[in-house]
């Protein structure tokens, strides 16, 4: 990894869990209220964009969306899949869940977003 301390190990990053997050920051420029304190331009958003970036590690990665989020973070979530597909192991959308109640099932054991974090933490990443 690019920028890591010499001291660390070498696969320092085991696995990750993406929670409908932003991968690609160019709608933000169409965001006035969120690019006001970002100033984004499309220059900087795409060199910022992590669907524009490799994967840092070729740890093992799990992607979850809400199912009731906007269509928005979907695409989001869908382009993190295809950008990164060879370390995306599994995809959970998440029913009954939105943007602010999606993490919430991380502290819900037998949920599917429990289940995977478990999966990650026992290096257990198939299923």
């Amino acid at each position: 990894m690019a920028g890591v301390a010499s001291d660390l190990p070498a696969k320092l990053m085991k696995a990750g869990l993406a929670i409908s997050g932003i991968y690609d920051l160019a709608p933000l420029l169409q965001a006035p209220f969120v690019n006001v304190d970002l100033q984004l331009d499309a220059r900087r958003a795409r060199a910022l964009s992590p669907i524009h970036m490799p994967p840092a590690t070729d740890a093992p990665l799990i992607t979850a969306v809400g199912a009731l989020e906007s269509s928005e973070f979907k695409r989001q979530n869908a382009l993190i899949g295809r950008a990164w597909k060879n370390v995306v192991m599994r995809d959970l959308p998440m029913t009954g869940t939105h943007h602010l109640s999606v993490v919430d099932e991380l502290a819900n054991p037998g949920s599917p977003l429990f289940d995977a974090a478990l999966d990650l933490v026992r290096g257990s990443t198939q299923h």
